[in-house]
């Protein structure tokens, strides 16, 4: 399972918000880009990364360097277990 998760890539603002989950990599990857292009050219390329959620992300899009800017990330969550 994936999420699409968005956070503010600014050294003090460490929160995040989890927009949506997918089964399919492909659609919470296409999910991530529309909702980057909503905020300005979407980048793949984070060169001033602040905010590490970990192993987990699989792609970043933000809008030029990703300083003091929204990032949209997919991360790999596991199944539910109940």
């Amino acid at each position: 399972m994936y999420a699409v998760v968005e956070y503010f890539n600014y050294r003090k603002d460490v929160s995040f918000e989890i927009l949506k989950l997918f089964r399919s990599l492909w659609n919470a990857e296409a999910f991530a880009l529309e909702c980057a292009e909503k905020d300005g050219k979407a980048v793949e390329d984070l060169s001033e990364k602040f905010v590490d959620l970990g192993n987990e992300i699989l792609i970043e899009f933000t809008s030029g360097n990703g300083y003091f800017k929204n990032v949209f990330a997919v991360v790999q969550i596991s199944e539910p277990e109940d």
